[in-house]
C-alpha cells in the first residue's frame, strides 16, 4: 500500500519542492523549546491549553470566521477537533511569543505547522479527515498569502490570528 501523505494541497507541493523537511524539525524543535522554556519561565501561562467545554476562544472576525468554516463542517461531531483546537492554539501562542524572530518566513511556519502535527498525532487522524488538509492550507494561505515571504510584523500577526481561528473552528462541534 503506498504511502499517503498528510498534506496533499498547496502546502504539501511546498514542502516537497523546496525540500525543507530537515529545516521543519529544525525550526519545530526551535518552537516547542521557545514554547517549554516560556512556560518554565512565566513568559506566558504554564496551564495546559487543551480548550475545554467552560473554555471558549474567542470568534474571529466574520471573514476569518468564513475561511475557516471547512474545518468545522469537516471535524462536526468529531472529538478530534478538541485535540486539533489546542495544537492550533498553541501553534499560535508560539508564533506570538516569539520575540526574538526566530521563526523569519512562511515557509517555516508551514513547515513547523505540518511537522508538529505529524510529531503530536502520528499516523492517528491519517485518512479520518481525507479533506482536512486542504481546507487548512486554504485557510492559512488565503489569509497570509501563498509563498515563501518574510515574517513581517504585521503578517506575523495574520499567522497568529489565523491560528487562532483554526482553534476556534476546531472546536465548533
Amino acid at each position: 500500500m503506498p504511502r499517503r501523505r498528510l498534506f496533499d494541497g498547496p502546502l504539501g507541493e511546498f514542502l516537497r519542492k523546496y525540500k525543507v523537511i530537515r529545516r521543519t524539525a529544525v525550526v519545530a524543535a526551535i518552537i516547542v523549546a521557545i514554547y517549554f522554556l516560556g512556560a518554565q519561565n512565566g513568559w506566558w501561562s504554564s496551564q495546559q491549553r487543551e480548550p475545554k467545554s467552560e473554555d471558549h476562544i474567542t470568534a474571529p472576525a466574520e471573514e476569518l470566521a468564513e475561511l475557516v468554516r471547512p474545518v468545522s463542517d469537516i471535524l462536526a461531531d468529531s472529538p478530534d477537533g478538541e485535540r486539533l483546537s489546542a495544537l492550533f492554539l498553541a501553534f499560535a501562542d508560539c508564533i506570538e511569543g516569539d520575540k526574538e524572530n526566530l521563526v523569519k518566513n512562511t515557509g517555516q511556519v508551514a513547515s513547523a505547522h505540518s511537522r508538529s502535527g505529524r510529531l503530536l498525532f502520528g499516523d492517528e487522524l491519517k485518512g479520518k479527515h481525507p479533506k482536512l488538509g486542504k481546507a487548512v492550507d486554504a485557510a492559512i494561505f488565503a489569509h497570509i498569502g501563498e509563498g515563501d515571504l518574510p515574517l513581517t510584523g504585521e503578517r506575523r500577526q495574520q499567522v497568529v490570528e489565523v491560528f487562532r481561528a483554526l482553534a476556534w473552528a476546531a472546536e465548533q462541534h
